[in-house]
């Protein structure tokens, strides 16, 4: 029920978004997603040193055995400058 909120009340207002959370419950939503809204996803965004270190999501697929999709994870940190950043020059 959640992600049908998500994609008719919010996602239609959005060219691109961020995942919060680049663990289980980040990629369990991002799986969730239809292919046209993932390639919607602009990045990851974590707080987990661990998890930002990987720099990058890949996502695979077991049928053809390769990799479809690649999304950077960020910190938040840089999420927050780079908002505040765009918001200044409004």
């Amino acid at each position: 029920m959640r992600i049908d909120r998500f994609r008719t009340k919010i996602l239609p207002l959005w060219e691109t978004f961020t995942i919060w959370n680049a663990g289980k419950q980040g990629k369990r939503f991002f799986k969730s997603l239809t292919i046209d809204e993932r390639r919607r996803v602009a990045s990851f965004c974590d707080v987990d040193e661990k998890k930002v270190k990987r720099a990058v999501f890949e996502e695979f697929d077991d049928a053809s055995r390769s990799v479809t999709c690649r999304i950077p994870i960020v910190h938040v940190s840089f999420k927050l400058t780079l908002t505040l950043f765009v918001n200044a020059k409004e």
